[in-house]
C-alpha cells in the first residue's frame, strides 16, 4: 500500500511554489505523466501529511531538474520537530527508490 497516494487520505498540506497546470497535489497521484512544477528557484519543498501513522521504509521520487533530495519526517501533530531520513544527490532524469 502506498500510503503516500491522495487516494489513501494523503494531503499535500505545504508548498514553496504554485502553478495551477501543475499543483503540488499531483505528486500524490500516482503517475509520472503529471507532476508539480516550481519556479526553478532552489530551494523548493513540498510537505504531505499522511493519512495514518506509519514505519516509512522506503522513498520512490520521480525527477527532472532537482539537483539533491532531502527527506525528512515528523511524528508530532504539528510539523515543528523533523528528522532527516537520507539526502541524496540526484542524476538527470531519475526515478529512484531508497530503502532504509
Amino acid at each position: 500500500m502506498d500510503l503516500t497516494l491522495d487516494e489513501e487520505g494523503a494531503q499535500v498540506t505545504a508548498a514553496s511554489s504554485y502553478d495551477s497546470n501543475y499543483p503540488p497535489k499531483n505528486i500524490l497521484d500516482g503517475e509520472q505523466s503529471t507532476k508539480w512544477m516550481t519556479t526553478g528557484s532552489f530551494p523548493q519543498e513540498v510537505i504531505v501529511q499522511l493519512a495514518t501513522t506509519a514505519t516509512i521504509s522506503r522513498v520512490k521520487t520521480w525527477s527532472t531538474n532537482a539537483k539533491e533530495v532531502l527527506v525528512e519526517i515528523c511524528s508530532g501533530p504539528t510539523p515543528n520537530k523533523w528528522e532527516r531520513l537520507f539526502e541524496m544527490s540526484m542524476p538527470q532524469p531519475c526515478e529512484d527508490t531508497v530503502g532504509f
